[in-house]
């Protein structure tokens, strides 16, 4: 009932998203953060590509308005910096295209062209966002807008496994998979959220902006918990950590408090959980090590392959496979780290790398008064790889690409550019 309706919001929710980017582009930004967001985790015939879904129908949207003429092209000078990192972000794009390609080939699956889209648009995107003509958004609103969509998120996900648990009485999470991503790929969007609201709370510091470092804190909290992530767990304590001298005593201990008697409650949100929360306090690493002992044991084992097909071959070293031939290689979907070494290659490992060093250059270098948030949100993105099969969500190009959401986020802004 919940998984079809939501389903169902999102699938009409694609024309209008359409609709209003050929109407009203400037609206850009406010589409797309939320899409990326909201459309990360749910899954469509087992298939995550509802956010693909969503970004696809704002950008041909936007593409239309630029074929009738509605939008002028204008574009201001560019460092050359920006240049070089739009330069290396495109052809990781359409290096990733040609493995998309070869992967449709050697699989003799044409339901993998959905990637020779997905990363022909990823590709364009930062051409688009570069255009002066579409609103650059505040720092400040960047950061609620993004703080907000992933509070809505994570509440929607924890709806999700709660109403598996208590009305559908199924463990919460054998949806995942089917209906839902698994829980390391579906929480990653926590990460950019409390990097959000974290920098929403430095601009803003009003009661508003406190009421949602806590509600953005605690749900992210009890999700991590409740789907037993220990990758939200990090960032959470992570980002509150650096930000900790900002931040009142007495709210964090609150956030923590309520986390703990939440999530502790053993007969009601862990009714179905071989481990309560208190386990994490009592049993220390060993219930840790028992809940997710199997998975890092695959993670463990399909490095070992990445790097062993690898070292057998200088060609499939150098290329890879071609895309998702890992899962055949594997028998199994792997972490984003051991798929683009086996898919991709070196040179596709490389590729990616290097746009993560940029984008983390490129705030190191803006003097941004996040940059310690922000450059520690893009080395724990990179850092998720390792643990999940990430590729396929957008908000992960959209935060490093050029002119993308942490570029967004480290302006310094203090107003939309539309109302200068």
């Amino acid at each position: 009932m919940v998984y079809s309706f939501l389903v169902f919001l999102f699938i009409i929710l694609g024309p209008i998203l359409f609709f209003v980017g050929a109407m009203k582009p400037k609206m850009l930004w406010y589409m797309l953060i939320p899409a990326c967001i909201l459309g990360s985790g749910i899954m469509l015939g087992g298939y995550a590509l509802i956010d693909e879904y969503l970004v696809d129908c704002i950008f041909f949207g936007i593409l239309f308005a630029f074929s009738i003429g509605a939008i002028p092209f204008i574009r201001e000078k560019i460092s050359n910096f920006d240049k070089l990192h739009l330069i290396i972000f495109l052809l990781m794009s359409f290096y990733m295209v040609f493995q998309c390609i070869r992967g449709v080939i050697i699989s003799e699956d044409i339901r993998m062209m959905r990637f020779v889209i997905y990363y022909l648009l990823l590709g364009i995107m930062p051409f688009i966002l570069s255009n002066r003509y579409f609103m650059v958004l505040s720092s400040n609103k960047a950061a609620m807008i993004t703080a907000i969509s992933g509070l809505l998120y994570m509440l929607t996900y924890f709806f999700h496994g709660f109403y598996s648990e208590f009305v559908l009485k199924i463990n919460r999470f054998l949806p995942q998979g089917s209906e839902w991503s698994g829980s390391a790929a579906a929480v990653f969007p926590v990460l950019m959220s409390i990097t959000a609201v974290l920098c929403y709370n430095e601009n803003a510091k009003n009661w508003f902006s406190r009421l949602l470092v806590f509600l953005v804190a605690f749900i992210s909290l009890i999700v991590g918990f409740y789907y037993d992530s220990r990758m939200v767990i990090l960032a959470v304590v992570g980002l509150m950590f650096i930000y900790l001298p900002r931040i009142r005593l007495r709210e964090i201990l609150i956030i923590l408090l309520m986390a703990i008697i939440l999530v502790s409650w053993n007969n009601t949100l862990t009714v179905y959980s071989k481990y309560s929360f208190t386990d994490y306090f009592l049993v220390g690493i060993q219930a840790t090590e028992a809940v997710s002992g199997q998975q890092d044991k695959d993670r463990g084992s399909h490095f070992k392959r990445a790097f062993v097909l690898l070292d057998n071959n200088i060609v499939s070293a150098l290329v890879g496979e071609g895309w998702y031939s890992h899962k055949l290689i594997l028998g199994q979907r792997s972490t984003a780290f051991a798929a683009l070494m086996i898919d991709t290659g070196l040179i596709g490992m490389l590729l990616t790398t290097v746009c993560f060093l940029f984008a983390f250059i490129k705030v190191l270098i803006s003097r941004s008064k996040y940059s310690i948030l922000l450059m520690l949100t893009i080395f724990m993105s990179f850092a998720w790889l390792m643990v999940a099969p990430i590729l396929d969500i957008v908000l992960l190009y959209i935060m490093i690409m050029p002119f993308g959401l942490i570029n967004q986020l480290s302006n310094n802004m203090v107003v939309d550019e539309v109302d200068k």
